[in-house]
């Protein structure tokens, strides 16, 4: 049941696994009240044993699909502790109510209540995964596009840069007018000087 169960859960996932569980494992102990047979005692333990076992195999896959790879095993550890718990309170409990009752229609009863809580949890907990799943393919797909998109550099120049090179530029034109004019300034003077001395 453990390896019909996993495969069921590769396909359909953990919380439908489970809620499939819960029905027949539901149906199973139904089947209890009408028959009081020994063979037919033997097939409906079988199959209530199948159907158990197919269940808790989807408790790690549940709490594998909804919380982080680093918490799992301690969560799964507490999911197994708890259901460990509930088989040995079950155990003891349909055995208290046999002694006060003298009949296990009571017991049966009492595991059919306890299996339609376990069936609503995880209706609910189905409910709110579907609210939640349409959110994460968007997600996924901006993440897959910001990681294969790489990111270029702006070609934006800020203000700064813009009024720093013109500035530049008149500043080197400025200085170089000056040299030519000095240059020029040189020369007229220099040729003063040779005229007034041909002169004399």
């Amino acid at each position: 049941s453990r390896l019909i169960s996993g495969a069921i859960c590769d396909r359909i996932g953990g919380l439908r696994t489970l809620l499939l569980g819960s029905v027949l494992q539901g149906l199973a102990l139904l089947l209890f009240l009408p028959f009081d047979g020994l063979v037919s005692l033997y097939i409906i333990s079988a199959l209530f044993g199948l159907f158990q076992g197919g269940i808790v195999p989807s408790y790690a896959i549940i709490v594998r699909e909804h919380f982080p790879a680093a918490e799992a095993g301690a969560r799964t550890g507490t999911v197994l502790m708890a259901t460990l718990f509930g088989m040995a309170l079950g155990g003891w409990m349909s055995g208290k109510v046999f002694d006060l009752t003298g009949s296990y229609d009571a017991a049966f009863l009492n595991g059919v209540g306890w299996n339609a809580l376990n069936l609503a949890i995880a209706l609910t907990l189905l409910y709110r995964a579907r609210e939640i799943a349409p959110a994460i393919p968007t997600e996924r797909r901006i993440m897959n596009s910001n990681r294969t998109r790489p990111s270029r550099p702006s070609r934006t120049v800020s203000p700064l840069k813009k009024t720093a090179r013109p500035a530049v530029a008149t500043v080197t034109r400025t200085a170089s007018a000056t040299r030519s004019g000095a240059s020029i300034g040189r020369l007229a003077s220099s040729s003063r000087n040779r005229l007034v001395i041909s002169r004399e």
